[in-house]
């Protein structure tokens, strides 16, 4: 039972604010094994999806079973019956709905699961594919500790800049950072896009045009895509914070 793998398919038609349903899978289980219970922990990042709830009707799971939102946005799920959980072969074990609110790869990650108590290490995480459907810029903004727009570069923080737009590759990108004042003082990019999807990343470390260190303070990040074919512009800014150390 401890070779089981549990297993979140992934969603690669999502859409911004529509509710999407992953299924959760395992593989089989004998009915020899007794396994009457099962409990997973499912994290999530709450600034790009939501969670709205579960499905139980034509899976493994017979009832309501314990469902269980943390203040830390973690997802813990406990069931248990009277009679064994069997599969025959891979299953739906339960289905899980989210709503994305952002546009991108969305990771749900299925960090622990049990059957009765043993736990179980072969998992796999899913996704939430969101596709740019709209001609715009999109400019997302966050740090790897789940932050959004603050960090400190003096620290070796770093700020992860996704951006996209609808045409893909036949765009152009340039990412520009101002002061308050509306001076530029970075260019962190300049670059046409290379995937078909329409979403990329990159990382900052917050340095100016000269790779110094640029002075806590409020910035803004504009995002500038053109159509290389078209010739048309989109643009979006959103506010950056370089936070200083405390003394």
């Amino acid at each position: 039972m401890s070779n089981s793998t549990i297993r979140m398919q992934s969603a690669g038609d999502a859409a911004v604010n529509e509710i999407s349903t992953l299924n959760v899978l395992t593989t089989k289980l004998n009915a020899s094994w007794g396994v009457r219970e099962y409990s997973m922990k499912i994290r999530f990042d709450k600034n790009q999806v939501l969670f709205q709830g579960i499905e139980i009707e034509g899976t493994l799971t017979q009832s309501q079973p314990t469902v269980t939102l943390t203040d830390e946005n973690d997802l813990h799920i406990h069931y248990g019956v009277q009679e064994s959980i069997i599969a025959p072969d891979e299953s739906v074990l339960i289905r899980l709905k989210f709503q994305p609110l952002n546009y991108g790869d969305i990771t749900i990650d299925l960090y622990e699961f049990m059957y009765d108590d043993v736990p179980i290490t072969s998992l796999v995480d899913g996704k939430l594919q969101v596709k740019i459907t709209k001609n715009i810029a999109h400019l997302n903004i966050s740090t790897d500790a789940g932050g959004k727009n603050i960090f400190d570069p003096a620290m070796n923080e770093k700020l992860n800049i996704e951006y996209g737009t609808k045409t893909g590759f036949l765009a152009r990108a340039l990412i520009r950072v101002y002061d308050a004042q509306g001076r530029l003082v970075a260019t962190p990019l300049h670059q046409n896009f290379t995937s078909s999807s329409g979403i990329e990343r990159m990382v900052w470390d917050g340095r100016d045009s000269n790779l110094k260190r640029l002075e806590p303070g409020l910035y803004y990040c504009h995002l500038e895509v053109s159509n290389r074919e078209s010739g048309k512009s989109y643009k979006t800014v959103q506010p950056i914070v370089i936070k200083s150390r405390l003394k």
